[in-house]
Parts: C-alpha cells; sequence; structure tokens
C-alpha cells in the first residue's frame, strides 16, 4: 500500500475516533446519558435539568482534553524534530513540571487565580524549564546527546515537581483543587480559561505548522538543514516558541499530562512517515483521542469518584510505548 493511502486511511480512522471519543464523553460517566438525550441537548430541544447541567460540565471537560490533548501532541512532535531525539515529550524533559511550578508558585504569592495569571505563569515556567534543561544539556561533558537530555529533563521534572507538591502540602485546605490538577485533570475547568487557553495552543500549532519544512530540516540534523538554506537559530527559536505556547496553555488547562506527546507522534511516524507536516497535522486528532478516551475510562473505572486523566493516560501510554520498542515501530527522526 502507498504511502499517500496509509495516510488517508489512518486520516479517516483519527477523524471517526475523534468522533467517537467524543460522543463516549458525553454518554458515560456517573450518569450514562443516552444519545438520544445528548441529541436533542445539542439541537437545543428541551431535556431534563439534570441531564443538561452534566452535559455542559461534560463539554467543557471535553473541550479541554481536545485543546490539551492537541497541544501536547503537537508540542512532543516539535521538540523531537527539534533535539532529534525521538524521546523528547513536553513531560519527560520537564517543560510540563515548569509550567505546573509556576501556575502554583504565582498562585501562592498573588493570593487568588485568575485566567491570565495562570496563562502568563504557565508560560513563563514553561521557558525557565526548557532554558534550564537545554542549558544542562549543552554543557554536559557529553554533549547535547539524546541520553543527557533525557537525564538533564528527568532530574527537573522530578525536582521541579517535588518543590510543587512541598508549595501544595505547606498550604493546606487553600490549594486542595491543586492537588488532583498536579496528576492532571479536564474537571472543572469554566470557558473563562478554556477560551484564552485554546488561543494560546491555537497560536503555538500555527506557528509549529508554518515552520513544518524548517522543522523537518532540523530533524535531518545541522548540516542537512543549513544545506537546505535553514537558518538554524531561528528554526529553532520559533519551534521551541510554537512548542512552549502549547505546553503552557495544556498545562494551565489540565495540569502536568505526560506521554501524550511521545505516544501520539511515535504512532503516527509508524503509519505515515516522519514528514514534520503529516506528523504535527494528525497530532491535532491523536493526541486529544488519547486524552478524551482516558478521561472517559477515568470516569467508569470507580463511580462516581474519577481516577484522574493523567493517570490513565500514563497507564495507557507506558505499554503502547513498551509495544512499539519491542516491535522496533519507534521511527527514527
Amino acid at each position: 500500500m502507498s504511502l499517500a493511502k496509509k495516510r488517508l486511511l489512518m486520516a479517516v480512522a483519527l477523524i471517526i475516533g475523534l468522533a467517537l471519543a467524543c460522543a463516549a464523553s458525553f454518554m458515560f460517566g456517573a450518569r450514562a446519558i443516552s444519545w438520544q438525550v445528548v441529541s436533542a441537548w445539542i439541537d437545543d430541544q428541551p431535556v431534563k435539568a439534570i441531564d443538561a447541567a452534566v452535559l455542559e460540565a461534560r463539554l467543557a471537560r471535553t473541550a479541554v482534553a481536545l485543546v490539551a490533548g492537541s497541544g501536547l501532541a503537537c508540542a512532543g512532535a516539535a521538540m523531537q524534530a527539534i533535539t532529534r531525539n525521538p524521546l523528547a515529550d513536553p513531560g519527560l524533559i520537564g517543560v510540563n513540571a515548569g509550567s505546573a511550578l509556576a501556575v502554583v508558585v504565582f498562585t501562592v504569592l498573588i493570593g487568588y487565580a485568575t485566567p491570565a495569571s495562570y496563562l502568563f505563569s504557565a508560560m513563563v515556567g514553561a521557558v525557565i524549564a526548557a532554558a534550564l534543561v537545554w542549558g544542562v544539556t549543552i554543557t554536559a561533558s557529553s554533549g547535547a546527546d539524546p541520553i543527557t537530555l533525557v537525564l538533564a529533563g528527568a532530574a527537573t521534572s522530578a525536582g521541579v515537581a517535588s518543590v510543587t507538591q512541598l508549595f501544595i502540602l505547606t498550604r493546606g485546605q487553600d490549594m486542595d483543587s491543586f492537588r488532583r490538577w498536579t496528576l492532571g485533570v479536564v474537571s472543572g475547568r469554566s470557558w473563562e480559561l478554556i477560551w484564552p487557553a485554546a488561543c494560546l495552543v491555537g497560536a503555538g500549532i500555527c506557528l509549529l505548522l508554518l515552520q513544518n519544512r524548517a522543522l523537518d530540516g532540523l530533524s535531518m540534523g545541522d548540516d542537512v538543514a543549513t544545506g537546505l538554506g535553514i537558518n538554524l537559530l531561528r528554526a529553532r527559536s520559533l519551534g521551541a516558541l510554537g512548542a512552549v505556547c502549547c505546553c503552557a496553555g495544556a498545562t494551565a488547562l489540565a495540569g502536568p499530562l505526560g506521554f501524550v506527546g511521545i505516544i501520539a507522534p511515535h504512532l503516527l511516524r509508524s503509519v505515515g512517515g516522519p514528514a514534520m507536516g503529516w506528523v504535527l497535522g494528525s497530532s491535532l486528532l491523536a493526541g486529544p483521542i488519547l486524552v478524551i478516551a482516558a478521561d472517559t475510562v477515568g470516569r467508569l473505572i470507580w463511580p462516581p469518584a474519577e481516577v484522574p486523566a493523567g493517570v490513565l493516560v500514563a497507564l495507557i501510554g507506558v505499554p503502547v510505548l513498551v509495544a512499539l520498542v519491542r516491535r522496533r515501530q519507534v521511527v527514527s527522526l
């Protein structure tokens, strides 16, 4: 089968999968709602007040999962191209953890949280964490190799996460809402935060899509990229800016979700090849499917309690990643 046909079939499967995931997100949970009721609510027909309230809440959490999933998947793909490291991921190299810490610290310092403070602090934290990890990597004696980047990112992520938990634990009940947020949750977000975060993530994704050819060049090495006429500093800077915007908006909404940015791009490369235009475009569908599915399953495991989506993403992501590695389907950049 030709590559074009594989991509077409994969795109159709992703569109159908996303539609089914969204439908399941509306229907399943502590209170099951039939598709007839969901359809009537969408058509603005009268439904029970309790069903309407549940569907409104599920609409918001589905929107959060869509934004966070697409942003993290695209950010992961971009980071892997920029660093030429197939294991680069916003969660693994500490960018999400840096965003989370900045949000918590900023909230503690000003005493309250607003959508603007969430996004601003998440952006600042992501930039600082990314700069710290990259600085440690390039100054290491072994040079900027993939293993050094992963080790520096893992150490930074663990240290930053510990500081975040220390802030939360020492503030008592004032920070209760952040306890679950640090595990990765898509519930409890208002549209006042969802819309600005979606705009930030959308801006980051647009920037990455505009840079897809430059990212292709970077993924092939500096010498090849230079030979293709790519300005390395400009390409890396714009690619990093796009990835940071995606990570900041996603983390402000759903907390530090991991594995989305490493699983989705690898699955897509194994089917449609490493071209960044394909990987970024299809990540807009694959990332949300993973997060929405994790959130929906998390509602069904132990109702009426819910397992955070971040926990389920890890439980889903780790076996998939191990299977890909064992079958040698992790496509090199």
